[in-house]
């Protein structure tokens, strides 16, 4: 074998075992980049799924915020009311002197006393003068009656708008309890909202490092897989020229065995010029020959 036919035999062989290494990296380097790239893609579809999630959060709280402030507005209308109502009670308690009603008698008492004074003048012969002193005290006394009559109206009312302003401080009460509760719900949902957002921002860090990781190895497979395509360009180039050294052999080897066929059917030919006897043997040669 020349030196050349054994170097590039050698080549041949070496290249192989490259190829085969470089081929089980290629495969290690695939199987990496196929993990990242499915990292990837899972904390991608996990992106998405927390960004729907903020978005339906977001538009929960929303909502709430709205109810909130409808109840603010109910709460301050009711508030308003409810001003409105001390104030009408404080203008009837001004109209109320409460030290002279001690000494004031009820309105009853009252009608009481000028049913038996007009009972009186109707029942009895009273004296010109007498009568009329008891209808001039009729008079002080319906006077009387009528003053009490408002007071105790206004005492009434007083009492009526008491009520009023006791149910509409507990309405105005039960509305900003009901603020409260939803301001406290929207707070919640922000507060998860922002958790959401800052795990978001983290998958998205950490799907960046994949997508980096996913890339590099991708880099790395291509670059292998060149190197492998180099090779086997490589390794080709190698088996032609071992093929070419083998056809020539066989080329060679060819042309000997037809030179030494020739040389034996010559030899026949030569033996029946001479008149020698022809064996089986030399028949099969000089056929062999003649193909």
């Amino acid at each position: 074998m020349s030196d050349e036919r054994k170097r590039i035999n050698e080549r041949f062989n070496e290249v192989e075992g490259e190829i085969a290494e470089l081929r089980k990296k290629l495969n290690k380097t695939n199987n990496e980049k196929e993990v990242w790239f499915r990292r990837k893609e899972e904390l991608k579809k996990e992106i998405a799924n927390s960004i729907k999630e903020a978005r339906e959060l977001r538009e929960e709280k929303n909502k709430v915020n709205i109810q909130v402030k409808e109840l603010k507005e109910k709460r301050e209308k009711q508030n308003s009311i409810t001003k409105e109502k001390i104030n009408q009670f404080n203008e009837l308690r001004r109209g109320i002197n409460f030290r002279e009603r001690e000494r004031k008698r009820p309105a009853d008492v009252i009608k009481n006393d000028i049913d038996k004074i007009e009972e009186r003048i109707e029942t009895e012969a009273l004296k010109f003068s007498e009568e009329k002193r008891l209808m001039k005290k009729i008079g002080k006394l319906k006077q009387e009656y009528e003053g009490a009559k408002k007071e105790a109206s206004a005492l009434d009312e007083i009492g009526k708008i008491e009520n009023e302003i006791i149910e509409s401080k507990k309405a105005a009460e039960e509305l900003h309890k009901k603020v409260q509760e939803l301001a406290q719900e929207s707070k919640n949902k922000h507060n998860v909202y922002l958790e959401i957002s800052k795990k978001i921002k983290e998958v998205n860090n950490e799907q960046e490092k994949a997508f980096n990781n996913f890339l590099k190895f991708k880099e790395e497979f291509n670059k292998i897989g060149k190197e492998v395509d180099e090779k086997l360009e490589a390794l080709r180039d190698a088996k032609n020229k071992l093929d070419g050294f083998r056809r020539a052999d066989k080329k060679d080897k060819d042309e000997a065995e037809e030179r030494t066929l020739k040389k034996k059917a010559n030899d026949v030919e030569e033996k029946l010029k001479r008149g020698e006897k022809i064996t089986k043997e030399d028949l099969i040669k000089f056929q062999g020959g003649k193909d």
